[in-house]
């Protein structure tokens, strides 16, 4: 059976339509990564060059839905639509779980970032996982500050070069991830406005006072 889409409005007033990732999104994958600016490439990818080639997509796209997990975002319900984001995590057959984030900058500071992470936090909890886990560029400052008000309490490791690893504590079902998460739900569109259709398918501080800590313990 072919999943459905879920449908969202941003803080912008544009519509994404949510859905899983599967292996036929890896040309889209491709699209998406020559679309990013060359700095949002960097953030996501840790470094300045990163390969859109079929291989590398192939991989990300081969998720089970079950241990490795990713979400897609488009801007429009057509089967050939371009992705504009995607979230992910990846577990390892423990309780913790790898997380990435990629959006395009078209699409960033408009709530959609915290959208996945939302609902990544949603699909950790019902594996049961304890932990996410990621590496964030220290001068990634709207990643951190998204990390950083998930409600969720943060770990952060500096271990020399421009990487923080960072570890988001799910254990603990605190009071603000269920407020973040009524407030990402209120974005989404009520069910008599909804449009279902089939699919063919890094707590932190002050940033920049917490990386100088890290930096110097």
């Amino acid at each position: 059976m072919q999943p459905e889409y879920e449908t969202f409005r941003l803080a912008d007033a544009r519509i994404v339509w949510l859905r899983p990732l599967s292996a036929e999104d890896a040309p889209r994958l491709i699209d998406l990564c020559r679309r990013v600016s060359p700095e949002t490439r960097r953030r996501r990818f840790l470094r300045s060059t990163a390969r859109c080639d079929v291989t590398e997509a192939e991989r990300l796209a081969a998720v089970d839905q079950v241990e490795r997990v990713a979400l897609a975002a488009v801007s429009d319900p057509a089967p050939e639509a371009p992705i504009v984001a995607v979230g992910r995590l990846h577990a390892d057959g423990s309780d913790r779980a790898e997380i990435g984030l990629l959006v395009e900058d078209a699409y960033q500071h408009v709530g959609l970032g915290r959208l996945l992470l939302n609902r990544l936090l949603d699909e950790a909890s019902r594996r049961g996982l304890r932990a996410l886990d990621g590496y964030v560029l220290y001068d990634n400052r709207p990643m951190l500050q998204l990390l950083r008000t998930s409600g969720r309490h943060i770990e952060v490791r500096w271990d020399g070069g421009d990487v923080l690893s960072v570890e988001l504590d799910l254990a603990n079902q605190s009071s603000p991830v269920n407020r973040s998460l009524s407030a990402a739900r209120r974005h989404q569109l009520p069910p008599a406005r909804e449009k279902r259709v089939r699919a063919p398918m890094a707590s932190f501080g002050a940033l920049e006072d917490l990386a100088t800590k890290e930096a110097a313990s």
